[in-house]
């Protein structure tokens, strides 16, 4: 099946590509890298507008903000990597936009000077993530976790690999509810 609805997508998978960045678990066959990033991002920004949590928009920007600039790092060495073995104007032309100078007097020194300065791409990364924040794996909970507690709460069982992403949020609003009566009937 294919995810690409939170309707359809299951909240456990949701939750690992999360932590993976592993597209493929959408199963969007036929579809690019680029139309399944398009569609990961969409599910996203729509799970936060279903969350309300302005934290983990804040993290995913930078999650985001990471993987844009891994990305262009990666074709830069790359591009560079093949120049050094042939020329190629597709390849030039890409580097020159990135904002690179390859003289073609000396193309072989300014690939190498234009690899290090590709280091400083790697430098942003790691600033950017010293700012998302750190992980307690000693408390950690995972989604199955959560979804147990859910179904302890409600008092009914829940088949966890098939809970999509809107269900739940219908849960979760379900155990807020249950919570509030609980403690209305002991206050």
């Amino acid at each position: 099946m294919e995810y690409n609805s939170l309707r359809k997508l299951p909240i456990i998978v949701f939750f690992e590509i999360l932590e993976t960045n592993e597209l493929s678990l959408l199963n969007l066959k036929n579809t690019s890298e680029e139309n399944q990033r398009k569609i990961w991002d969409e599910l996203y920004s729509e799970f936060l507008e279903l969350n309300h949590e302005k934290e983990s928009n804040y993290i995913f920007k930078i999650k985001r903000k990471i993987e844009v600039l891994l990305a262009k790092y990666k074709a830069v060495v790359l591009a560079i990597d093949c120049l050094m073995e042939s020329d190629d104007k597709d390849r030039y032309s890409f580097l020159k936009k990135e904002g690179y100078v390859i003289s073609i007097d000396n193309p072989i020194e300014d690939l190498e000077k234009a690899k290090k300065e590709a280091n400083n791409i790697i430098v942003k990364v790691n600033s950017l993530s010293s700012q998302l924040p750190r992980e307690n794996n000693d408390e950690s909970v995972s989604i199955y976790d959560v979804l147990i507690s859910y179904s302890t709460i409600l008092g009914y069982d829940i088949d966890l690999d098939k809970v999509s992403v809107l269900k739940f949020f219908s849960l979760k609003k379900q155990v807020k509810s249950k919570i509030e009566q609980i403690e209305n009937n002991v206050g």
